[in-house]
């Protein structure tokens, strides 16, 4: 595939003969809810720019719109970058034309299976991802400048389910230049944890809560096919 330099710096798609089929692609993109806005972007690139997964895409979202919109079909279905979106919303929250790129990635995930298109294949890092996107939970044990060691029970997949596996200890960045979340937190104190982030302190009760709705969740998830 041929791509050059647009004015903003971003690759994108070089301009090719587009059959009918090819041309349609945007029109089912905008028909769907959440991918109206698709014709109004000017890859600025926020959305990459936002995106915490974006090293992890065939095509950052950017370089989604582009493709879509230059009817490229094939590349943009045939890509894993929707199914490796987080649903974190920066990308929605920043943007300057006021586009929503998640719901985008969603629509895209409506339309590729219709064409037969699996992504399981490419989906080499997705436990990983939900490990690190969901809300969870550790008891502190140690300290350092910028991090703490917490005791967790991370996520892991077994028999093709998913569920809490036994105590773990990891690092989790508690600040940066002095700035975080976990500033406070000494050893035996309980935190959050997104994207090996400590977010908050946790109260006895809000990790007896945290544990029951992972279990709870978890529980409808494995229930899916």
């Amino acid at each position: 595939m041929k791509f050059h330099k647009s004015a903003w710096g971003f690759n994108v798609p070089a301009r090719r003969r587009l059959d009918a089929k090819t041309k349609k692609l945007v029109e089912e993109i905008s028909a769907i809810p959440g991918g109206e806005a698709i014709r109004l972007c000017i890859q600025y690139g926020t959305c990459t720019a936002s995106c915490p997964n974006a090293a992890r895409m065939e095509y950052t979202p950017s370089e989604i719109i582009a493709l879509a919109r230059a009817g490229m079909r094939h590349e943009v279905l045939s890509s894993h970058s929707m199914w490796h979106r987080l649903s974190c919303y920066l990308c929605t929250v920043r943007c300057p034309r006021g586009i929503k790129p998640t719901e985008l990635m969603h629509t895209l995930e409506t339309i590729a299976p219709k064409e037969g298109l699996s992504p399981r294949r490419a989906l080499t890092h997705s436990r990983e991802t939900i490990e690190k996107c969901r809300v969870g939970w550790g008891q502190v044990k140690s300290l350092d400048n910028g991090h703490l060691t917490v005791e967790h029970r991370p996520l892991v997949l077994e028999q093709g389910k998913l569920k809490l596996g036994e105590l773990a200890t990891k690092k989790v960045l508690r600040q940066i230049a002095h700035t975080g979340f976990g500033r406070d937190c000494q050893a035996g104190d309980w935190v959050s944890i997104h994207w090996d982030w400590a977010c908050a302190k946790l109260t006895p009760a809000q990790v007896q809560n945290l544990d029951k709705y992972t279990r709870y969740h978890l529980t409808l998830a494995n229930q899916t096919r």
